[in-house]
This record gives C-alpha cells, sequence and structure tokens, in this order.
C-alpha cells in the first residue's frame, strides 16, 4: 500500500512536527510520498517568523519515505505540478489553517479530475477566530473531499453539525503524543529550573503554546490572584508566542500585583527549549474557554508524562483519566481550586502521573499508523 500525503514538514513550522512524525510511523509500515511545501506562507503572518532550522529536528528521506519539497505558498505553477506529481491511490491533505485553503483548492480539484481518493485530515473544524471566509473555503475543500480523519469524536459531531457531512465520511483517529521532544534524558527539575531561571522550591504552572485569548491566559491570571491571597507557594509560567494583545495582560498583571508569581517568556520557544519547560513545571494547565481539538501541547505533556488539568471543552477531556483534572470553562477560582489541590494531593498527583505515562502509551503513533492504514483498506478498489 502507498500513500501520499500534501502538508508541511521541517524546517517550516505550521502543522510541520505533526506530519513528520505521522508519516514517520505510516512510513515504517507503508510507502508514503509526502508532498510539502518548500516555502509557506510570507513571514510577516506569522509571528516570529515561518521556519525553524535545528539540527535536532530534521526529517529524513528512507526506503519508505519520499519526501518532495515542491509547493510554494505564492506560486499557482507549484501546485498544478505538485497535484500531477502525487502517484498514489490516497491521497491526505492536511487542513489546519485559512491561508492554505486557496492552495488545497486547487490541488484537489486537480486530484479529483484524476480519480484519486482524497482524504482530509482536519486539525480545526473551526478556526481559531471568527471567520465567514474560513467557513466558505472550507465548504469548498469538504465538497471536494472523498473522506476525512478528525482526532477526536468532537471533532467528527461538529463537522456533522456544522458542515453537514455524513457520519460515515469521517474517520476519527487520535493524533499521537509529540515524543520528539524528550532529547536525550537526564535532565533533572532542577536543572531545567536553573535554565529557565525559575524557584527549583516554587510549584510551577505551566501555561504553554501559541497565546492566543481562547486558551484561558486571563482565567490564569485570576487564578493567580486566588492562589496569592491563599499564600500558595507557585509560580505561574506563561510561555509561548504572542498571537493577541498583550498590553491588557500587562496591566493586569501589574494591577493586581501579582509580577512576583508570574514568569513570562512571550516569544517563540525553539524545539531544543522545549523540553526545559516541561521537566521544570509541576503541573500543566490547559483553562481553554473553547477549543474543538486534540492539543499539541496536551499530548508533550503526556510524552514528558506530567499532571494534566483541563477544561471540559473539545477533546481536551480524552487526555485525562481523573474527574478531578477537569473543570469547567470560563472559571477562575474552580482553576485555582483544581491547582491546588493537585499539588496538594500527593496521591492524586501521582494518580494523574501514572495516568499520563498510561495514555502516553495509548496515542502511541504505531496505533495512529495502524488506524489510519485500516480506514484506508476499507477504501481501498
Amino acid at each position: 500500500m502507498k500513500v501520499t500525503i500534501f502538508g508541511t514538514l521541517p524546517p517550516l513550522k505550521g502543522n510541520a512536527y505533526y506530519c513528520w512524525l505521522a508519516s514517520k510511523a505510516l512510513s515504517e509500515i507503508i510507502t508514503v510520498e509526502f508532498i510539502s511545501f518548500s516555502r509557506l506562507y510570507p513571514e510577516r503572518f506569522y509571528p516570529d517568523g515561518v521556519s525553524e532550522f535545528n539540527s535536532g529536528f530534521n526529517i529524513a528521506p528512507s526506503e519508505k519515505l519520499n519526501i518532495k519539497r515542491i509547493l510554494v505558498y505564492y506560486n499557482p505553477l507549484t501546485w498544478f505540478k505538485a497535484a500531477f506529481m502525487a502517484s498514489s491511490e490516497f491521497v491526505i491533505i492536511q487542513w489546519w489553517s485559512l491561508p492554505v485553503g486557496i492552495v488545497w483548492i486547487v490541488v484537489m480539484s486537480i486530484l479529483r479530475l484524476r480519480n484519486k481518493k482524497i482524504f482530509v485530515t482536519v486539525h480545526n473544524v473551526l478556526p481559531h477566530e471568527k471567520s465567514f471566509l474560513y467557513n466558505f473555503i472550507f465548504r469548498i475543500v469538504c465538497f471536494l473531499a472523498n473522506s476525512f480523519f478528525v482526532h477526536t469524536k468532537s471533532n467528527k459531531k461538529q463537522l456533522y453539525d456544522k458542515f453537514n457531512i455524513k457520519e460515515n465520511r469521517i474517520n476519527v483517529v487520535s493524533m499521537g503524543v509529540h515524543d520528539v521532544y524528550l532529547g536525550n534524558g537526564g535532565l533533572t527539575r532542577n536543572q531545567a529550573c536553573t535554565y529557565l531561571k525559575l524557584p527549583i522550591k516554587r510549584n510551577n504552572i505551566l501555561l504553554f503554546g501559541n497565546l492566543r485569548e481562547y486558551k484561558g491566559i486571563r482565567d490564569a491570571l485570576e487564578a493567580a490572584i486566588i492562589l496569592k491571597e491563599k499564600d500558595f507557594n507557585f509560580q505561574l509560567v506563561i510561555a509561548g508566542t504572542k498571537w493577541t494583545d498583550w498590553d491588557n495582560y500587562e496591566r493586569f498583571i501589574v494591577e493586581n500585583k501579582i509580577l512576583d508569581y508570574v514568569k513570562l517568556y512571550l516569544e517563540y520557544i525553539p524545539m531544543s527549549d522545549v523540553k526545559y519547560f516541561f521537566i521544570a513545571c509541576d503541573l500543566v494547565i490547559l483553562p481553554y474557554r473553547y477549543f474543538d481539538a486534540q492539543s499539541g501541547v496536551g499530548n508533550i505533556a503526556l510524552a514528558f508524562h506530567k499532571p494534566l488539568l483541563v477544561t471540559k471543552v473539545g477533546g481536551l477531556p480524552d487526555l485525562v483519566r481523573d474527574s478531578n483534572a477537569v473543570i469547567d470553562p470560563f472559571d477562575p477560582k474552580g482553576l485555582a481550586c483544581a491547582i491546588e489541590k493537585i499539588i496538594v494531593d500527593k496521591n492524586l498527583k501521582n494518580k494523574l502521573i501514572n495516568d499520563a505515562k498510561d495514555l502516553s502509551k495509548y496515542y502511541s503513533w504505531q496505533r495512529f499508523a495502524e488506524d489510519t492504514i485500516a480506514v484506508l483498506k476499507q477504501h481501498s478498489n
């Protein structure tokens, strides 16, 4: 069996690291032809740029993985070339954001004319911010697709409810844990804290990833106020690229006198530095106000066997196995209470750690590959 995948690979960002791990896992079982962007959208469209050159995070072709870096975002001729180059019966298109929509519409139209079986992996059923154009473009993508892959059952329901996609066309295949950041091992919590200049004796609570309003930043800061008033021993660590105006948050931190309890890393975190944040932290929080996918940050936390605290939105509850680690969104008080309970109750914290270990095995890339291939075989001639 052979499959062609359209998407991005390192050193590009986008969803390149998902594509890297997915194509690597699939290529251990079947032949994979990966047609990647060589140049993505202009740097100004993406805070801190669209590429990261890191020698430790490169993907190399192999006997069963043929990589073709053809697509150029601003050159339609490359879209046509790539579409005619796809040599497999099955084609998987990665959908993650609006800017690539017009590229995929052209590519998919040609693939349909060539009688290819087109699957679209939908990483975001709904946009992070409301957009009429997103819905319009995505509906065209849906029309051109034969079937879909999503990561969670909630994604499947959204595709059905919002875009009238028949349920038998939607396949749920969980994302694998993002274990590429683990490094060579041996790094201790104290060493990671020293590297990041974090207090070793405080409980470090990590909010990580692209910083958007829907991720509950304000709720985390309000929870920090509550924990401060309780004289709780903690440090809220917020790390990632700013995708929203930060001035209001900055004023909120100063006005509420929690500057000593909040450590900010407001920049893109290099791939090689991700491990320091997760090893240094004692709890990872995902206080998202709304969400419809399976969190990449949550999957990194599972890879590091970190206890997770999530809100009851999208696929986030799938990342934990204890109701104490699931709270309502828009609830700073509930967030503060849950943080305190998990840190203070050592038995609960250890259970969440063990749950993370089990879930990291459950959400393996081998399972992802086997489930994906099983779906493709169902559609084979």
